[in-house]
């Protein structure tokens, strides 16, 4: 068996909702990505789940504005800004039992091929329960109603 190794990242920003926040919402505090990754439980040891919010925008008029394509946040203002935008979920995920066929048509990247997609369902299978009931806790615990959620295949 084949271990493979995927990063990947869920916008979380729900188009139903005028006001639109890019993601979570925190208050004088913002993840600092890999630093701050969650391990999520799947539940057997040949995979390995992990999510994080980069830090996301730039300085303007003192305060931190969120953007995608910019990483220039200052952390001097972060204990100073009562509302800061987490933005879009990244992850990385670690699958230990890939067969052969599954590795060689990931590499060739045969996007029709039947262990192509079986092997993507299988991931995201795995992936979507704890992601959507991190999200659920986001949403309810903590009032991030906005944040969409993300529906099983």
């Amino acid at each position: 068996m084949n271990t493979l190794f995927l990063k990947f990242a869920i916008h979380l920003e729900n188009y139903n909702i005028d006001f639109g926040p890019k993601g979570p919402l925190t208050h004088r505090w913002m993840p600092n990505g890999q630093s701050d990754a969650i391990d999520l439980d799947v539940g057997n040891s040949d995979y390995i789940l992990k999510v994080w919010f980069e830090r996301r925008g730039y300085v303007r008029d003192g305060m931190i504005e969120f953007d995608y394509k910019r990483k220039e946040v200052e952390p001097a203002i972060i204990p100073k800004q009562v509302v800061l935008e987490a933005g879009p979920m990244t992850g990385s995920f670690t699958i230990k039992d890939v067969s052969d066929v599954e590795l060689e048509a990931v590499k060739g990247n045969k996007e029709g091929d039947p262990n192509y997609i079986s092997l993507g369902k299988r991931i995201v299978s795995i992936i979507q329960p704890p992601v959507s009931n991190l999200l659920r806790i986001l949403r309810i615990q903590y009032g991030q109603y906005w944040l969409r959620e993300i529906i099983s295949i």
